[in-house]
């Protein structure tokens, strides 16, 4: 299945995808869809199928259908499905690099169960035919309430000491447990994409739509067994 792909690949029998407001409008990856749209339009008609959906930027959820958006110039729509597994790293400008020691997991607020398959390796050698590479599979389950990271698979471990977990749409009175250990929650504002500097002329007072409030996170310990959160 390619990253970049229709929404007719998924979406076969949904007449809505095929008309030509929207079929230009594409999935990337497992969790984001991507509706192109004029720069020099106030306003676009977007549709999205059948789940639930929220704007990257804001937080702000969406049901399934069609709706009416805000474009400008600095804030790209992007929409995130419900239920969607994100791992994020620090920025590395190439394989040669490393990032810092914490992982970013984002969980978006679904009611669909959904699994992400996580892995790395050195990204240099063919280590990795050898089994040296580090792999696990991160599991969403809605009706049980639970997070699992299944044990690792590979003989290396990961380069990533923490993993700064990040649920989105969670209520905020959320008790968490990992491993049946209750954990402290926090909450404060995430934005996925920065102003360049304090310079950046894009970025000014009316982007305030591209900063989540009151997101809840923890921080927990990257370990190599199986990790059960639970809420």
């Amino acid at each position: 299945m390619p990253a970049a792909r229709s929404l007719a690949i998924e979406h076969a029998f949904d007449g809505k995808v095929y008309e030509p407001r929207y079929q230009n409008q594409y999935y990337f990856g497992q969790a984001f869809l991507v509706p192109p749209v004029e720069s020099d339009k106030e306003f676009a008609k977007i549709y999205l199928p059948e789940s639930n959906w929220y704007d990257l930027h804001s937080g702000k959820s969406f049901s399934a259908g069609e709706h009416i958006i805000e474009v400008r110039g600095e804030r790209f729509p992007l929409f995130v499905k419900g239920s969607s597994i994100i791992p994020m790293q620090s920025l590395v400008q190439s394989t040669v690099e490393q990032p810092d020691e914490v992982l970013e997991l984002h969980i978006y607020k679904g009611e669909e169960p959904n699994a992400f398959v996580y892995y790395e390796d050195d990204g240099t050698s063919n280590e990795h035919e050898k089994g040296v590479y580090f792999k696990r599979t991160i599991s969403y389950h809605p009706e049980q309430k639970t997070l699992t990271l299944s044990k690792k698979e590979g003989s290396a471990g990961s380069k990533f000491k923490t993993i700064k977990l990040y649920l989105h749409s969670f209520s905020k009175s959320l008790k968490l447990k990992v491993n049946n250990a209750p954990v402290k929650i926090s909450s404060g504002d995430y934005q996925f994409i920065a102003p360049v500097s304090s310079f950046d002329p894009f970025y000014t007072a009316s982007s305030e739509d591209m900063i989540e409030k009151n997101v809840a996170f923890t921080t927990i310990e990257n370990a190599h067994h199986e990790i059960k959160i639970t809420w």
